[in-house]
């Protein structure tokens, strides 16, 4: 065994001996002081998928990828949390929560112990719009996986001591969840943006969990979850032809419910007229965090590339307008970024951040001017180029596992974007141009008449505050 000594003398050897090697090529000069240029995009592309629609309306989804012995399927069901009754917030998540808590032939252990026999898993879970199934395994029993799949989807039973359980568990997460103030921020944003929209209901509440029962779970399967409108898309290690009549046996007898209401209606989300802060009281607190936006873009708009790449500029990343001035160059906020968030019927716009109580003012000022500059101010061409390769980069990167392409798949089909959505995404980026970025800015990005939602200390925040309009105090 090496004494701390040994060790000490070996460290300093192996040091001295970087120095030497080092110094030569140091002394031949200096390191670049710009980075290499880019190399050149290279083409994109995957197996041609195939589709098929069951007589019941399922649509599927094919793409064969033989690189590793592995299949991925989800499925999308226009069953999320927007059909929530207004009484019922967060019956859609409970309902696909407890979908694998119990079937016609499994438990929820002897469940999940089935799927990772085969080399996978299986989850749903409940977005705004939709209730996704994710399910994969060794391609090799591809066919047991769709059967224990049709039965999760098709016979669910929701348990009672299952459903106690996530009650419990709930009841807990939301004392927590409430004493964050990212939540609180996003809890009243949402309120306020949205208005009586479904939108706007940002969790379940203590009441509502309490109402949960196994037939009320089941009121709302038995309704929404449906094949009229569904997508599964498999990606992986099978053939086509042989995918599609293992799920046709699988999920062809998978009927619709009659009294399925197909385009509920919703009431419309408040006009905004002029700029209003909402100021949640944190007593005490010695941070602010602070989020402003207004109501942007749904799903398939056609303003979605120029107006994501605004975004990016804005706020996307490390080298955005937000970062470089509020964080590096003010050092008001360790984290200030801008986000869009697009679903089915709308979307909105949000900068946020967390700072110092002692700048929160300062802090708000300065990205109300920067995201004011996006609307009067074009971007330099250096920026936009820059935007757009990372976003291409990155949209790329989505796209070389299993899940990732079957992810994009699964949101062209089930909101009914463009077919060449994957073919021609880089290419609709690329035609961007400064004038596009400045126009939807100056539709997007309304610091005139944004909702600023601020959770602090009340009493040190109230005052400085009002300089940027009318301050309402909010539970």
């Amino acid at each position: 065994m090496q004494t701390v000594k040994q060790v000490s003398l070996l460290f300093s050897a192996c040091w001295l001996l970087s120095t030497a090697v080092a110094a030569p090529i140091l002394a031949q000069g200096s390191f670049p002081s710009t980075p290499p240029p880019d190399l050149p995009a290279r083409s994109f592309s995957f197996s041609k998928e195939q589709i098929r629609t069951l007589p019941n309306g399922l649509k599927i989804v094919v793409v064969e990828s033989h690189t590793v012995p592995m299949v991925t399927l989800r499925m999308g069901v226009l069953a999320g949390s927007v059909l929530d009754a207004p009484d019922s917030p967060g019956l859609a998540s409970a309902v696909a929560s407890q979908m694998t808590a119990g079937t016609n032939k499994f438990n929820s252990l002897q469940l999940h112990e089935a799927v990772e026999g085969l080399g996978g898993s299986i989850n749903v879970s409940a977005g705004m719009d939709s209730a996704t199934m994710g399910a994969s395994a060794l391609s090799e029993n591809f066919g047991r996986l769709t059967e224990i799949m049709a039965d999760v989807l098709l016979h669910p039973t929701f348990p009672t001591d299952e459903l106690a359980t996530y009650k419990q568990l709930t009841s807990q997460s939301l004392v927590l969840q409430r004493q964050q103030p990212t939540f609180l921020a996003a809890q009243e944003f949402n309120k306020v943006v949205y208005g009586s929209h479904p939108y706007g209901v940002s969790s379940t509440t203590a009441a509502a969990v309490q109402t949960l029962t196994p037939e009320k779970l089941r009121a709302f399967y038995q309704e929404h979850f449906t094949p009229q409108g569904a997508v599964l898309v498999v990606v992986g290690d099978v053939k086509a032809g042989a995918a599609f009549a293992q799920l046709s046996k699988a999920l062809g007898e998978w009927k619709a419910p009659r009294t399925t209401t197909m385009n509920p209606t919703y009431p419309a989300p408040p006009v905004r007229s002029g700029r209003r802060i909402y100021l949640v009281n944190r007593p005490g607190s010695v941070q602010s965090n602070i989020l402003l936006g207004n109501l942007a873009i749904r799903r398939g708009d056609p303003d979605f590339y120029a107006l994501t790449l605004a975004n990016i500029i804005l706020g996307g990343g490390s080298s955005s307008h937000l970062f470089a001035n509020v964080r590096e160059k003010m050092g008001y906020a360790y984290d200030v970024r801008s986000t869009l968030d697009r679903n089915s019927l709308t979307g909105d716009f949000t900068a946020s951040a967390q700072t110092r109580t002692d700048v929160t003012a300062a802090a708000l000022k300065e990205m109300l001017r920067l995201t004011d500059q996006m609307r009067t101010t074009p971007v330099t061409e250096t920026e936009l180029n820059e935007a757009k390769a990372l976003l291409k980069g990155n949209f790329v990167l989505g796209l070389v596992t299993q899940d990732g392409l079957a992810s994009v798949l699964l949101s062209r089909e089930l909101y009914g974007l463009p077919a060449d959505y994957l073919q021609t995404f880089r290419a609709r980026f690329d035609a961007v141009t400064i004038a596009d970025v400045q126009r939807v800015s100056q539709k997007y990005f309304l610091a005139d008449k944004s909702a600023i939602v601020i959770v602090g200390d009340a009493d040190k925040l109230r005052a400085p505050l009002k300089e940027f309009g009318d301050v309402e105090e909010v539970m």
